[in-house]
């Protein structure tokens, strides 16, 4: 007999005491393991493991079955022999680092794959599973699939000793069971969004004929974008094409609670069992509860065979009737009059959304439902449909009843107000149970208050600045004495308090405003509606507050009304005030917010134009896209204001057309002169595609008067300050910064100034003061990359090394993919630094291999590829230019300006190689329009032209261009690590050019 590998147990040993344990009643197990297995902590464990899969199986377990049968028979010997493995053990390429749990269908671990330098979740088939050759097959169909929404299966293999085992992708945003404990459910909204995503996902599943089989929550998973990624397809099957010809199975698979009708006795399963499993996750994030709950396995697969699901509409009133009606299609008992499609569930959830679903006629609305939802044999959700349309046709009734209206209304400002023409809006004053609601309602009162001409809220980036100055953190509420003193200091002229309450079966606004200079209340107004009339009971009394504040019923009834400027669903309002509450402080969590918005109206254009904010900042510049074109196409949902905003955003970011865009943008600034949006994005404008220093800083400086409390625009000023050789105008602004808020601010300006400086010793120490730090970390670049990429520059490696690898660890595990980029290029050039050019060649071949092509939407993936191959061709390797090139499909669009300019500029690092500056100079100047260059790629236009007139014997136009390669202003901006990194190049030629002129000098003298 073989003896057992170290730290393994002995298999006999396990045998016997596994069957001497099953033996015993279920209470009597652990002492008798504690006892017979006291000297082999190992053995004792693994008896632990493999009595809760016995007792699963005791229980019914399903595929499990199959274990326990062997079990009851006397194979246990050979199961045990293989054991599992343990943490540091070698499967295939990857090391085994910890367990991460255990299903029905295997054990998970959690490895790292050294080649790739990633993580990775290893699972193995459960023992006597792995053998069934079918279930390895319909695995590798299924790692055949590439969905946005389908975790990725990067290999199926074997180990050394012959276990299979799947390799995936590693998540780390959690599960959807994560989310669901403790009988937590979920908000509509998200829940919606959710279940569109697996729907979407299933049904390109199911397009290649695979079949999940155990759809259910521990198996939707997250990425940290808090995108589900719906995994395990271990138990997938291929879908008959015919469902008349799907064969019985002899055993269950996936999880009992989840599994359809037909699943439960044992008979045939299809698409449309996935359908069911979906219906019953939908449910339960809904309701916080399955449709068919029991304690005994045989009662519960009684219900789900022949009983009726919980009510939706009981569990939780507020979801709409045609969204339960989408649940109960889902869970109906006859696969037959299930949805047609996964995709048509994923429509059908959007559709039960919208809020235009309770605006049309009932007959419209029923034949839009029925045609979602047709059975396979041309069954209808008859009469389920004709009550929702009567319930729909009664809610327009009771609307009707439930109007807004003013119930009362007193006092005015006079002449109080209008010198100043600035208000405070305080936080709704409202119970702990209508929190939420009061965060919307607020929120619909600042969109009308801001169609006002005559109006302006303070905005919240000047009241977290008087915050701040005051001593307060930036969320602290603003009510009360805090309001007031807040108003006083930020120069308002009244603040406008309100309240959200119920009573009875209707809402009552309140609204008063109070002069803060003496506290006394100018006026006050209430209204009153229905919850479907709430909306119109914000607008009521805004329109009100605006008359009593002074301003002309002229401009009054110019303003739209809100559902149309806004949404008409409050849930959707909801989301969008959390993401725009979220903004300042996780931008990554807004997007979440706003997207959950969007999937509960897909319309809802103002929060299309925040989203695409919120890509900007994370430089996502394909969400940015998407959402600004959204945002367009439903620009009759904007306010005047916002819908110019959006026009001048697509001329700069889809269109390409700055020139354009800064028309826009002074036209707006023009007519509304404290449009603070306008003003940041012209100094945007500016400095990313005209290089405009000088009129970029006014636009900013404006800006900061507005929103003092702007940390963004603050440091974007210092950095312009530095471009423009007067760091003195930003050392200003710094000090005249107050309050906690603007620490890290303060830390960063130093370092960078220092930078500009040359103060290498302040550099060092304000970046260890930097780092030790508990400051938030960067949208664009992290503080590890900064100041990674200064140390490289400075040739201070042993600093740098650790602050890249770390910050590149963390990119990559993200989904950072630009940034993780530019951390790959710093690393190679620290490389070279040290010597070791054969690792920094590897660099930009493990860039492609750890960022793929499908990781990127465009343009993004066009950028990370130009970066990649124009500082390959600097470097001098044209066959790193070749597979960068090979790693990454170019732009479809070949005319698109971001496609074009940059396919222009590798094509003139590519001449510079062959010696041909006339050739790069002609590909320069076809890049891009006259007076526009990408900030991105300022510096690698400088620095090309530069070597191109060198060349060329043009030493002063050469000199003039290395000057600009080598400006440590621009250098210094957070997102700028390429042009770092070509610091030291840059200077090398400036000084070539030189010595090459006073050279020519001395010989003509």
């Amino acid at each position: 007999m073989n003896p057992a590998p170290p730290g393994r147990p002995d298999p006999e040993r396990l045998s016997r005491l596994f069957g001497e344990a099953i033996e015993l009643p279920a209470g009597d197990r652990e002492t008798f393991l504690r006892e017979s297995a006291a000297d082999d902590p190992a053995l004792a464990d693994r008896l632990r493991a493999l009595l809760a899969a016995h007792e699963v199986v005791e229980r019914g377990a399903d595929r499990l079955g199959i274990l326990g049968s062997a079990l009851a028979s006397g194979e246990a010997a050979a199961l045990f022999r293989s054991g599992e493995p343990l943490p540091g053990d070698q499967v295939g390429r990857y090391r085994i680092l910890r367990r991460l749990g255990e299903g029905g269908m295997g054990v998970v671990f959690l490895g790292h794959d050294p080649v790739l330098d990633r993580p990775v979740a290893l699972k193995f088939l459960p023992p006597l599973l792995d053998g069934d050759a079918r279930l390895l097959d319909e695995a590798r169909a299924a790692s055949a699939l590439d969905h946005p929404n389908i975790g990725t299966v990067y290999e199926v293999g074997e180990d050394a000793e012959g276990r299979p085992f799947l390799a995936m992708a590693s998540y780390a945003g959690g599960s959807l069971r994560d989310r669901l404990r403790g009988g937590s459910r979920l908000p509509v909204g998200e829940a919606v969004r959710i279940a569109s995503e697996v729907a979407e996902a299933l049904h390109a599943a199911h397009a290649r004929g695979i079949v999940h089989g155990d759809v259910k929550p521990e198996n939707l998973v997250f990425d940290d974008a808090g995108r589900v990624k719906v995994v395990d397809f271990g138990i997938a099957h291929a879908a008959p094409a015919d469902r008349e010809e799907a064969t019985p199975t002899t055993t269950t698979g996936g999880t009992v609670a989840y599994l359809s009708p037909e699943q439960v006795a044992g008979g045939r399963s299809d698409a449309s069992s996935d359908l069911w499993s979906l219906g019953v996750v939908l449910f339960e994030m809904l309701a916080g509860a399955r449709p068919f709950e029991g304690t005994e396995r045989t009662a519960l697969r009684d219900r789900i065979v022949g009983g009726p699901p919980a009510s939706i509409r009981e569990s939780r009133p507020e979801v709409s009737p045609v969204l339960a009606d989408v649940v109960a299609g889902l869970l109906a008992k006859d696969p037959e009059d299930r949805p047609a499609s996964a995709r048509a569930v994923a429509e059908a959830l959007r559709r039960a959304m919208r809020p235009s679903v309770g605006t049309g006629s009932s007959r419209g609305i029923t034949e839009r439902l029925r045609s979602v939802f047709r059975g396979r044999r041309g069954r209808r959700v008859g009469a389920g449909l004709a009550s929702v349309a009567m319930v729909l046709f009664l809610g327009g009734v009771l609307t009707a009843r439930g109007a807004p209206r003013v119930i009362e209304a007193r006092g005015s400002a006079g002449d109080v107000f209008a010198p100043r023409g600035q208000v405070i809006v305080s936080e709704f004053a409202s119970s702990e149970a209508l929190g939420e609601l009061a965060l919307a309602t607020r929120e619909a009162l600042m969109v009308d208050l801001q169609q006002s001409g005559f109006v302006r809220v303070v905005p919240r980036t000047q009241v977290e600045a008087v915050l701040s100055r005051m001593g307060h953190p930036a969320e602290t509420p603003v009510r009360g004495s805090v309001a007031l003193e807040v108003a006083e200091r930020a120069g308002a002229g009244a603040v406008l308090e309100t309240t959200v309450a119920r009573v009875g079966m209707r809402f009552v606004l309140g609204g008063r405003a109070v002069d803060p200079r003496s506290g006394e209340e100018l006026f006050a107004v209430r209204t009153s509606a229905a919850e479907r009339g709430l909306l119109g009971a914000v607008e009521r009394l805004s329109r009100e507050m605006r008359s009593r504040l002074g301003e002309a019923s002229e401009s009054l009834s110019a303003s739209r009304p809100l559902p149309e400027v806004t949404t008409a669903s409050l849930e959707a309002l909801r989301l969008f005030a959390l993401g725009e509450q979220a903004m300042s402080t996780d931008v990554r969590q807004a997007s979440r917010l706003l997207e959950a918005a969007i999937v509960v109206d897909p319309g809802f254009a103002m929060a299309h134009r925040l989203a695409a904010a919120a890509g900007v900042n994370q430089q996502q510049f394909e969400t940015t896209a998407y959402h600004l074109e959204q945002a367009w196409q439903h620009r009759e949902r904007l306010p005047d204001r916002e819908r110019w905003l959006v026009e001048a955003a697509r001329a700069s970011e889809v269109e390409y057309d700055p020139y354009r865009a800064n028309d826009l943008y002074e036209r707006i600034v023009t007519r509304f002169p404290d449009e603070s949006i306008a003003w940041a994005n012209l100094g945007n404008n500016r400095i990313s595609w005209l290089a405009d220093p000088v009129g970029a800083f006014p636009a900013f400086e404006r800006y900061l008067e507005l929103n003092p409390g702007s940390v963004p625009v603050l440091r974007a000023l210092g950095g312009l300050a530095l471009v423009l050789k007067q760091p003195e105008r930003a050392d200003a602004l710094f000090a005249a910064a107050e309050g906690p808020a603007f620490d890290p601010a303060r830390l960063r300006w130093r370092v960078v100034r220092s930078f500009w400086l040359g103060d290498r010793e302040d550099i060092v120490a304000a970046c260890d003061t930097l780092l030790a730090s508990d400051f938030l970390p960067e949208p664009q670049a992290d503080d590890r990359e900064v100041c990674g990429s200064l140390d490289v520059e400075a040739g201070d490696f042993a600093r740098a090394y650790p602050l890249l690898d770390g910050v590149l660890e963390d990119y990559l595990r993200l989904g950072r993919h630009r940034n993780a980029a530019s951390v790959f290029q710093a690393l190679a050039v620290a490389d070279l630094g040290s010597g070791d050019t054969t690792r920094a060649r590897s660099r930009f071949i493990d860039a492609v291999e750890h960022l793929p092509a499908s990781a990127f939407g465009e343009p993004d993936r066009t950028i990370t590829r130009v970066n990649l191959q124009i500082h390959a061709a600097i470097l001098g390797w044209p066959d790193l230019v070749e597979a960068v090139g090979a790693g990454y499909p170019v732009h479809p669009d070949p005319h698109h300006f971001l496609a074009r300019g940059g396919d222009h500029l590798v094509a003139a690092a590519l001449s510079l190689l062959a010696n041909d500056g006339n050739g790069a100079l002609a590909s320069l100047e076809s890049a891009f329009p006259p007076g526009i260059v990408p900030m991105g790629w300022r510096a690698y236009d400088d620095f090309l032209r530069a070597r191109a007139f060198e060349l060329l014997g043009e030493h002063e136009l050469a000199a003039a261009h290395y000057h600009r390669a080598a400006d440590l202003g621009w250098a210094g901006f957070a997102g700028m690590t390429k042009d770092r990194l070509l610091l030291g190049m840059a200077r090398d030629g400036l000084a070539r050019v030189e010595a090459a002129t006073r050279a020519a000098a001395l010989s003509r003298g």
